[in-house]
């Protein structure tokens, strides 16, 4: 039926669509020769200062605010199939693997580097249990692609990841959304922006994500692959002068969900289908994997 909908309004629109080219191209036959359409520019702090995008002489791409609305993702694990020569594993987020360009480590041995580095707002997150960031109230996600030692400093051999946080402005300004899915998924997301003096102002985001799981655990009876995220920012920008700012910010991410880390097909010898929990979607467990993570940090910054 979905199919049949939207094969219809095509056909509807076909007419209304010839009509509108038709008038499109008469308009720009009246249109001046001389008339330019110039593209807006893309400022990114990828070399430590803000420069556009087309003046930058490093291998990088940019999603933006508006595209991460329209493309409805929202943990960084979703973005792979929208940046080229990057992968990002979403088997669950203990075990995170970003490799660019083929490159990238696997080990959570905290006596290991990564070769891909994540950063909020320059602040290193450190082993793959923290690199799965939920994307809140972000301006942009800059992928660096290559290695980035000399302005990022080690953990970069493959190039780095850098999250850019919206920062509080001088206009009081809020915003609340909900969304729902299949498998009981629920998730909203607010923030409220205040200013708080004529150069001093706030801001608070936060967002709320869950969903029941699809794998059902015949021995427990849980249903595992759920979701339960709470992330929150606080925020604080002072800027007394045109050429002085200071920001301030803390955030943090709680994560409480039941994650699959197996399902078996077939028996040992691999001669037939599993004995126990033969059926898609089903495991035999004697208890359900947990993943619980709860990650905090603050950052200082003076530009």
């Amino acid at each position: 039926m979905r199919y049949n909908l939207l094969l219809s309004v095509s056909c509807a629109s076909f007419a209304m669509l010839a009509a509108s080219g038709a008038a499109s191209a008469q308009s720009e036959t009246e249109a001046p020769e001389d008339s330019v359409h110039v593209l807006q520019e893309v400022v990114v702090t990828a070399t430590r200062r803000a420069e556009k995008l087309s003046e930058v002489p490093i291998s990088m791409s940019v999603v933006g605010a508006g595209d991460i609305e329209q493309t409805s993702v929202r943990e960084l694990s979703e973005l792979t199939g929208t940046i080229p020569n990057v992968s990002i594993s979403g088997h669950n987020d203990f075990r995170s693997v970003i490799t660019i360009r083929g490159v990238g480590s696997a080990s959570r041995n905290i006596g290991f580097d990564s070769r891909v580095g994540v950063y909020v707002d320059g602040v290193y997150m450190g082993q793959s249990p923290a690199v799965n960031q939920e994307l809140l109230d972000l301006e942009r996600v800059e992928v660096l692609r290559g290695p980035q030692g000399m302005l990022f400093g080690k953990n970069t051999v493959a190039g780095a990841i850098s999250l850019v946080t919206k920062k509080p402005t001088n206009e009081f300004s809020g915003k609340l959304s909900a969304s729902l899915g299949n498998f009981n998924s629920r998730e909203i997301q607010g923030m409220v922006n205040v200013p708080l003096a004529e150069n001093l102002a706030a801001k608070v985001s936060v967002s709320k994500t869950d969903r029941d799981g699809y794998i059902k655990n015949i021995i427990t009876g849980s249903d595992l692959d759920s979701k339960d995220v709470l992330a929150y920012r606080a925020q604080l920008r002072y800027d007394p002068t045109d050429k002085f700012e200071v920001n301030f910010a803390y955030d943090g991410l709680q994560a409480d969900n039941k994650i699959l880390v197996g399902e078996p097909l077939t028996d040992m010898l691999g001669t037939r289908p599993a004995p126990i929990a033969p059926k898609k979607r089903e495991v035999a467990f004697d208890f359900d994997p947990q993943e619980d993570r709860d990650v905090s940090g603050a950052m200082l910054n003076t530009n």
